[in-house]
């Protein structure tokens, strides 16, 4: 069996330069601040400015990949908030059914699946009613943000993966 190495493209090296020089005058701290005043939790914050700090060598540039990734997330974030907002409290749905003695941690599991699921699908219809995108169904509003998430996650991974 043979391996070979992956050679990066002009098209992924401009992509990673051009993500690299727009998030270039963001600061660790000010990102940080910016998360909270977003509401989002501090276990939460903890962790993304810890990605923050990944560093990657392609070619003879360092990439901040960690930073990059950082702050395509937070992009995601702010361009669908309700989703995000719905998604955590059915989470918290979730938790709150766990601490019913004997069957709460039976049903936490599933009430967390539906209620997030529920609660994010209609944050996510209050988001693009907002950008004023229409959608005739709850089930075109899930195709809608599956492709906005994964399209979200495959250019910034075939960025950052075939750029290595």
């Amino acid at each position: 069996m043979t391996t070979s190495a992956v050679v990066p493209t002009s098209t992924h090296i401009e992509r990673l330069d051009t993500w690299e020089s727009e998030f270039s005058n963001l600061d660790k701290v000010k990102f940080g601040a910016l998360m909270q005043k977003m509401g989002i939790p501090f276990q939460v914050i903890e962790v993304v400015l810890d990605l923050w700090d990944i560093t990657e060598k392609v070619g003879n540039k360092i990439y901040n990949i960690g930073k990059i990734l950082a702050c395509k997330i937070i992009e995601f974030v702010q361009r669908n908030p309700n989703m995000v907002l719905g998604m955590a409290l059915g989470a918290a749905a979730g938790v709150l059914t766990s601490m019913i003695p004997w069957i709460g941690p039976i049903l936490a599991p599933f009430v967390t699946i539906i209620t997030a699921l529920n609660m994010g699908i209609s944050g996510l219809m209050i988001d693009l009613q907002k950008r004023g995108e229409s959608v005739d169904s709850t089930f075109q509003a899930i195709i809608a943000a599956a492709k906005e998430f994964f399209q979200l996650l495959i250019e910034t991974y075939k960025a950052i993966k075939e750029s290595f």
